[in-house]
């Protein structure tokens, strides 16, 4: 069983960002992961993904939702954990290394990062702590952001995945993560939110992001 699956859900909206996001996963310093694109239409990203040159599994979904989309890369999946990334985003280098070995430490059904401005390096999300790591309750479900998360595909099976009414293309166009954390918790799940998990992404005012 490979340890990660990354799952990444993508209009091709911007394809270098695009570029930028599949380049970071290649250049990862641990090696047990595998790559899941689920392409909803929009851009051409053939060409990226083969400039890239890492086994890719390619998915292709006529509807347009976030959650649908992943809720199709979870069903795939035959890892034991979900990283779920997106588009316009990057890691750092040591980032499935790093999760790998806070899972081991922790024990934690599923992992959240920071998430820093990919321009000037500063945090996104006003709600975030920076100063410390800790195990998640149920008030502290705005530290779980997107762009850094890590759930055990078991437990997240067991919740029933996400839940396709939340997220863009759904009923509501957000929170589809605030509720996976919550439902999670509710579950007795643990989730440990980790200062050395770090991801890049463009802000909200620079209007770069996609799916």
């Amino acid at each position: 069983m490979t340890r990660f699956s990354i799952i990444l859900c993508t209009l091709g909206s911007n394809l270098d960002l695009l570029k930028r996001c599949l380049l970071s996963i290649k250049r990862q310093s641990f090696s047990d992961y595998s790559v899941m694109v689920i392409y909803q239409g929009g851009g051409d990203i053939q060409k990226v993904v083969e400039e890239i040159s890492i086994p890719i599994k390619y998915l292709t979904s006529n509807i347009k939702s976030l959650s649908l989309a992943r809720n199709m890369g979870i069903r795939e999946s035959d890892a034991e954990y979900l990283v779920f990334m997106d588009d316009d985003a990057y890691m750092e280098g040591n980032f499935l290394e790093m999760a790998d070995r806070i899972i081991r430490d922790t024990k934690a059904s599923g992992l959240a990062g920071i998430v820093l401005n990919d321009k000037d390096g500063k945090l996104l999300g006003r709600s975030i702590k920076k100063d410390r790591s800790f195990f998640l309750k149920l008030d502290d479900y705005n530290q779980w952001m997107s762009s850094a998360t890590i759930i055990k595909k078991e437990d997240l099976s067991q919740i029933g995945c996400y839940d396709e009414d939340f997220g863009i293309g759904g009923k509501w166009y957000a929170a589809e993560d605030s509720d996976v954390a919550i439902r999670l918790l509710l579950n007795n799940k643990s989730l440990y939110f980790c200062t050395d998990l770090i991801v890049y992404h463009p802000s909200e005012n620079d209007k770069l992001s996609m799916l």
